[in-house]
């Protein structure tokens, strides 16, 4: 990212100066004089009693958006809590955000056209040009929508890194303008990045405190807190931590169930298959992924159905199920992969077939496979570390010894690094086992 977007997203545009700490005496005597509590300021839940706290105090310099927000809630002009400083006529202003407005609006429109006619590259075109118009104007809601739009076509393009780099300039923006509320959404996206990338800690860390902090937010008892649930789950399966992850399952399902929404029920029974999957819980990962099948029956994008084949035959090998239903799946995945061309999508459906010929009785395929998808140095994270067990797995079946514990001597630094340590110990005992078969 160039030095003048890092600028732009660090200092949002302003229309006139704010001084500190005559706003904050300004605002406290405004909110005092009408009876109002700190709490009666927070607005629609984009900002926080707290920020309200710092302002009052003169401790933090107002975003134009808080400026006129703040001064709607009190009933006065942006200038008269303000100051002096603020420009008294706001036409120009009022154009320029018509401007903006006008072609935010058109830019979401193609965006949205591109991405129902499963474009995806012109819909992450049209999003990162609506980026860049909320940058240049400043906004930092208007740059956290675009911005909240663009990660997400980049989460289905599987572009992990680029996603996190938004992410982590939109969580500046919404740190600096006090949105705390949006601030903990926009970390739940940022832990799914860091564990698609590979950050295992760093996810396990946002998530941590997103969880501390949520409970008391807003967003305790919406959809939020089961994906939440849903990305703690993930992130501690890639992490080999099954038991810790089976104990969220209740709650998640608890959450999900008081929403009345099929979509987030069928999510959340998803996630949940997956967990008791790999926790060897073959009866219950299949009774959970079939409630998820009835849930989102009928409301899954080509994307989902995508993910949902290979959730399923990851499943299905996980407990040693039925290979053919597994064959089956993978092709359905396959299909899907191949009307979306999307290369690291490639990659983990041939990750499964890898998986799979191994289950069949053909290692050395099963070896030409991973090497194949270790070769293209598209894969991260937990997708690249079950890449390589299954290669060594293969290459130990096949009596390639020295591939084999080359192979679990990577895994095991990968995981090291990753903070994955069930995996790493399991490499370390399944090379010494290696060497005892061999003295």
């Amino acid at each position: 990212m160039s030095q003048h977007r890092s600028q732009q997203l660090s200092n949002p545009v302003r229309a006139g100066k704010v001084s500190q700490p005559e706003f904050g005496q300004r605002l406290k005597s405004l909110r005092l004089s009408r009876g109002m509590s700190q709490r009666d300021l927070v607005s629609g839940g984009t900002i926080s009693a707290s920020y309200v706290s710092l302002l009052e105090a003169g401790n933090r310099v107002p975003t134009l958006e808080v400026v006129h927000q703040l001064a709607k809630v009190l009933g006065v002009r942006a200038r008269d809590l303000a100051g002096d400083s603020w420009p008294e006529e706001e036409a120009p202003s009022t154009v320029r955000t018509s401007e903006h407005d006008s072609g935010q609006l058109m830019t979401r429109i193609l965006t949205q056209s591109a991405f129902a006619s499963g474009d995806l590259v012109d819909a992450r075109r049209h999003a990162e040009d609506s980026f860049d118009r909320a940058r240049q104007f400043g906004e930092p809601t208007a740059i956290i929508e675009s911005g909240m739009s663009l990660q997400r076509i980049l989460g289905m393009t599987n572009e992990h890194r680029h996603r996190l780099t938004v992410l982590d300039e939109l969580a500046k923006v919404a740190e600096t303008a006090g949105l705390e509320t949006i601030l903990l959404s926009i970390n739940i996206d940022l832990a799914t990045a860091c564990r698609a990338v590979g950050e295992m800690s760093r996810a396990r860390t946002l998530l941590s405190e997103t969880q501390h902090a949520l409970v008391t937010s807003p967003l305790a008892g919406t959809a939020e807190e089961v994906r939440l649930y849903a990305v703690q789950i993930s992130v501690l399966c890639d992490l080999d931590e099954s038991p810790l992850a089976i104990e969220l399952i209740d709650p998640m399902l608890a959450a999900a169930a008081t929403l009345d929404s099929p979509a987030t029920s069928g999510r959340a029974y998803w996630t949940a298959a997956v967990a008791l999957g790999r926790a060897g819980r073959r009866e219950d990962a299949l009774a959970h992924l079939e409630r998820a099948r009835d849930s989102l029956n009928g409301s899954m994008p080509v994307q989902d159905w995508l993910r949902f084949c290979r959730a399923a035959a990851s499943i299905q090998l996980d407990c040693g199920g039925d290979l053919a239903e597994v064959k089956k799946l993978i092709a359905d995945a396959r299909s899907a992969q191949r009307t979306l061309s999307m290369s690291t999508d490639r990659d983990e459906v041939d990750s499964l077939e890898a998986r799979y010929e191994l289950a069949s009785g053909n290692p050395r395929e099963a070896m030409r496979i991973c090497q194949e998808v270790l070769a293209r140095g598209e894969v991260a994270g937990y997708e690249l570390l079950r890449s390589r067990r299954t290669l060594a797995l293969a290459a130990e079946e096949a009596e390639e010894n020295e591939t084999a514990r080359t192979q679990l001597r990577i895994l095991a630094a990968d995981a090291e690094e990753e903070g994955a340590l069930s995996i790493a110990v399991w490499a370390w005992k399944r090379l010494e086992g290696l060497r005892d078969k061999n003295a």
